[in-house]
């Protein structure tokens, strides 16, 4: 609809340019078109739109220039180049053209301005620019692109345009392997332009590309057989001088490379924030003491504007345990003075972590460097954090799952395990067996945590404790309160009275010998505490359970640009305000409005700190609001929305088998704010955190690459998370979300579906045979295939509400797919999708599966979920048209951007490795996590391999770039497509084994 009225605009301004055309050439006179060719310029379809909605606009102005050009032919050419615009339409087409990959149209609108002997001299530059680039394609046309740049005159070109020739003029020498010829021009390029930011990129990855090439040689160097045992030790001394002398000189290339991406960053080149990854990935590369690249990321980090920062604070605050700690902590102490809340909350459940575990103890550990910073946040910034340390112990002790509500989940987990067990004992032609070691050790445990004194009484630990007095020792600037649960629950002494003896008579004295009574127990257990639990009320009253925060009630600050700033007005550099370097020199309009809007501000800063007002700096926000999926830019506090008041009712919804607290924060911005509290261990919130960081990062490669995901606005999707303990979190929840589950409606719980399939299997012999007709005779008795449709039609107003909806869930179900399916993510469970119905949007947890070894799993029949009801729901016509599209253009940006993904991966990776190896083997100390970083590095890098091969198999490939075994090109999406008929056959869904999978619903 846009296109036709763009056409339409366009026809309508193109009338009135033959009106003023024919009656200035009666008089001889020429017309003044400067404005309409000015819109003309501006008003051009989104970059990713098709190349034919271009070619057809740009065609259509052709004509119009050459009837322009026809009835002024009397006119010296200098004047008729003002009166049409023909260089630059033929240059834009030829640019969006080549963005695109379609070379041939790009080249043959070029061809159409060799005719044109008069343009502007920008406009000689641009056409200069495509020619050059066009020759990079090529290996044998590099050559005729190094010369097209060497016998250009630069005199009538602006700074920035020279040091872009001069860029691409090193990129020519790079590709023809002049290494040093290469430098020497990116110097240049700097010297000409210090300001121009994609040189410095540019120059980094060069220095990157070096890097790779001395690593790629020392790698080659190999002893020399068949010597005698004295030139072998001569031997093996050069090559130990020669390995020294290449370690040392891939960490100088890296350093500058860093320093590069760094000063790029400074610059103000937005791509550029995407290499900040690969900062913190090299620097990684030292292990035993701070080097060289640790100076360079301490001595630039701290020069480039603090928020560019907090996308990646999860991985400044694990790097504190690291020889880099020191650089990180300076970094983390400039977002901690301008953006404080920013820092708060994962800071906090951060230090929580460490001082469980020690933080490695004594000075300059990671504990010690987290203390420091929340002694520093404490001293700048009084008055908030006394607010937020009210606010988040009355979250933390008011609001904590009731013991019963604990106990369930602990006995679901055990039972879950048990079942496992069971069926690994029954694949063995075994039934049931002996009670294994390792399940009498998790009921002790169970025991322990619940039942015995001292135990901590459920999930918060130490750190969260029920009563106050709990967990004393030493001083802490975490504070303590009174704990009563949501929903009711008994007190811990009666909860002890009550269960206490039962389960140690059924689970510890004396212990069970065989596993089908521990299952058969649990089971009833089970029923018991579900009982109990389900009697908790939908909603509660606030003033019930937390007086305090019933009764909070804030004023809404002051807007003016920098109310939310400290009131020393600086950042960690000691300047007011950094700000960032622009990229060409002198003056401007641009820089005065800047500079008055800067005053104005300081103005009103001065005036507001006199008499009192603002108070933008104390007030709480709205946990979520620095997630970088929610802006890529600079964020300004003083718009984000503050916190009022809490909303006076608490409901209890069920997501993941577990009853949640959902809260309403009241904001300044008008709106209701919901969020659930999950209380949960450590790696998982750790692991959502990481699917924030994924997501965002993999949506900025989208929205700077493939066209076709711009064309169909592919974006993932994911909840801000923010860690308020080790154990606690808060999460951003919508009233119309829904998880797959909340539309069953067949007799019973699926769990009870699950013990039919199981029955039906052990009568019918248990091979595959008896689990394929097992399979079947469910999902023609028990589980109708439309029952999300239904569900979800009914909520929904009309047809067209339903087809929206399909549109966007089919897309945000190809990107959770491709995540799924790329880190062999497990919980694939029916009940931890949870989708809004208004919007189609999902959101889902991140928790690749890992063997024990510490590998990703990679051996699965299934690559994710698309079973019968999903199936049903999105239709054949979006599953093809867009779910396998959707996968196939992330995928294929991802692949395109390989260096800066596997360094975004490896950070990830490693993080969440050593996340999960610690969920597993518990705490520990900055060395020994150190050393263990160390161990599991080569793992990581296979599992970044692993990762990267699968985008890899999943991008689109070009009809005949592969070959099938006939000789013809393949489908662009045949591998998706073979993994979308996987992940529907009954065959393969029949024998998943994975626990609560539910293949038939």
């Amino acid at each position: 609809l846009l296109r036709l009225f763009h056409r339409l605009v366009e026809l309508r301004e193109s009338g009135q340019i033959m009106v003023e055309v024919s009656t200035h050439n009666r008089n001889k006179t020429h017309p003044n078109l400067k404005n309409i060719l000015s819109t003309w310029r501006d008003r051009l379809p989104n970059k990713w739109d098709p190349l034919n909605v271009f070619d057809d606009l740009f065609t259509w102005r052709g004509h119009m220039f050459a009837a322009i050009t026809s009835n002024f032919s009397w006119i010296e050419p200098r004047t008729l180049a003002t009166l049409h615009d023909r260089p630059w339409t033929a240059i834009r087409l030829s640019k969006i053209a080549r963005k695109q990959n379609v070379k041939e149209v790009s080249l043959n609108s070029l061809s159409k301005l060799y005719s044109v002997s008069t343009m502007d001299v920008h406009d000689a530059y641009e056409k200069l620019r495509e020619q050059i680039i066009a020759c990079k394609s090529s290996e044998v046309s590099r050559k005729g692109g190094l010369n097209i740049v060497n016998n250009t005159n630069l005199d009538y070109f602006s700074p920035k345009q020279k040091a872009e020739l001069f860029r691409l003029k090193a990129e020519f020498f790079s590709l023809l392997g002049g290494g040093e010829k290469a430098n020497k021009a990116y110097c240049h390029a700097t010297q000409i332009c210090p300001g121009y930011g994609k040189t410095w990129l540019s120059w980094g990855e060069h220095c990157l590309v070096l890097a790779s090439n001395v690593y790629a040689g020392k790698d080659d160097d190999g002893g020399v057989k068949d010597m005698d045992i004295d030139e072998k030790q001569e031997d093996g001394k050069a090559d130990a001088v020669r390995e020294e002398e290449s370690q040392k000189k891939e960490l100088q290339l890296k350093s500058q490379a860093m320093g590069c991406f760094m000063e790029s960053v400074r610059c103000g080149y937005d791509k550029a924030k995407l290499s900040l990854a690969r900062c913190l990935w090299m620097v990684r590369d030292e292990v035993s003491e701070p080097g060289i690249l640790c100076k360079t990321l301490e001595e630039e980090g701290v020069k480039l504007p603090e928020w560019v920062w907090i996308p990646y604070i999860p991985n400044l605050l694990t790097s504190l345990g690291r020889v880099e700690g020191k650089a990180a902590k300076k970094l983390l102490e400039g977002v901690m003075k301008r953006y404080p809340q920013a820092l708060y909350y994962p800071l906090r459940s951060f230090y929580l972590q460490r001082r469980d575990v020690g933080g490695g103890g004594g000075k300059g550990s990671s504990g010690d460097a987290a203390e420091d910073l929340m002694n520093g946040m404490r001293k700048s910034h009084p008055a908030l954090w006394t607010k937020l340390e009210q606010v988040l112990d009355e979250l933390m002790y008011r609001f904590r799952p009731s013991l019963e509500e604990e106990l369930l989940s602990s006995i679901d987990n055990l039972l879950q395990g048990s079942n496992r067990l069971r069926r690994n004992a029954e694949g063995g032609g075994k039934a049931g067996g002996a009670l294994p070691e390792s399940m009498a050790t998790l009921l002790a445990r169970v025991q322990s945590r619940f039942f015995d004194e001292g135990g901590g009484g459920g999930a918060g630990g130490s750190n969260t404790p029920r009563s106050k007095g709990k967990g004393k020792g030493k001083k802490s600037m975490i504070g303590a309160g009174d704990g009563q649960s949501v929903g009711g629950g008994i007190s811990s002494t009666s909860f002890s009275d009550r269960y206490g003896d039962l389960f140690k008579k059924h689970f510890i004295s004396p212990p069970p010998k065989d596993l089908d009574v521990v299952v058969k127990r649990l089971k009833i257990w089970k029923k018991r505490l579900i009982n109990y639990v389900s009697s908790t009320p939908s909603e509660i009253n606030l003033q019930h359970v937390s007086a305090p925060l019933s009764q909070l009630s804030c004023e809404a600050p002051d807007l003016w640009a920098g109310a939310c700033d400290n009131r020393t007005g600086k950042g960690s550099n000691g300047n007011n305000s950094p700000g960032v370097i622009e990229a060409t020199g002198g003056g401007g309009k641009g820089q005065a409005a800047a500079a008055a809007a800067a005053a104005a501000s300081a103005v009103a800063a001065a005036a507001a700190l006199e008499g009192g007002l603002g108070g933008g700096a104390a007030a709480v926000e709205i946990p979520g609001q620095y997630n970088p999926l929610r802006t890529d830019g600079k964020p300004s506090p003083e718009l984000h929305s503050k916190l009022l008041k809490f909303g006076s009712k608490i409901t209890i919804v069920e997501r993941e088998g577990s009853l949640l607290r959902r809260i309403e924060m009241r904001g300044t911005d008008g709106e209701t704010h919901y969020f659930l509290l999950h209380f949960i261990i450590l790696h998982v919130i750790t692991s959502d955190e990481r699917l924030g960081q994924i997501h965002s990062f993999f949506n900025k490669l989208l929205k700077r690459g493939n066209p076709g995901a711009r064309r169909r606005h592919v974006e993932l999707q994911t909840q801000p998370v923010v860690a308020l303990t080790q154990t606690m979190r808060l999460v951003r929840d919508d009233p119309r979300n829904m998880s797959l589950t909340e539309a069953w409606e067949g007799d019973g719980s699926l769990e009870r579906v699950e013990n039919m399939f199981g029955s039906y299997v052990r009568s019918a012999g248990g091979n595959d045979k008896a689990k394929l007709d097992a399979y079947r005779r469910i999902c023609k008795e028990n589980v109708r295939d439309d029952l999300v449709l239904r569900h979800i039609t009914a909520k929904l107003d009309g047809p067209e509400a339903l087809w929206s909806f399909k549109k966007t869930f089919s897309l945000q179900l190809g990107a959770e797919s491709c995540l799924n399916y790329a880190f062999s993510c497990q919980n694939r469970k029916p009940g931890n999708l949870v989708v809004n119905v208004g919007n189609g949007k999902i959101n889902s947890t991140f928790q690749p599966n890992y063997t024990l070894s510490g590998m990703l799993e990679t051996k699965t029949d299934i690559p994710f979920r698309l079973t019968r009801n999903m199936t049903k729901l999105v239709g054949d016509v979006m599953i093809r048209g867009n779910f396998v599209p959707a996968i196939g253009s992330i995928c294929h940006c991802i692949v395109e951007k390989k260096e800066l993904t596997e360094a975004m991966l490896g950070l990830v990776l490693t993080d969440d490795l050593m996340s999960w190896h610690v969920s597993k083997s518990g705490g520990k100390s900055d060395e020994e996590t150190r050393k263990l970083e160390e161990q599991l590095k080569g793992r990581t890098k296979s599992n970044v391999n692993s990762v990267m091969e699968r985008f890899k198999h999943m991008s689109l490939v070009k009809s005949g770039e592969e070959k099938d075994d006939a000789g013809g090109g393949v489908v662009v999406d045949s591998y998706i497509i073979e993994l979308v008929e996987k992940a529907k056959d009954e065959t393969k869904l029949c024998k998943v084994g994975e626990e609560g999978f539910a293949p038939w619903f």
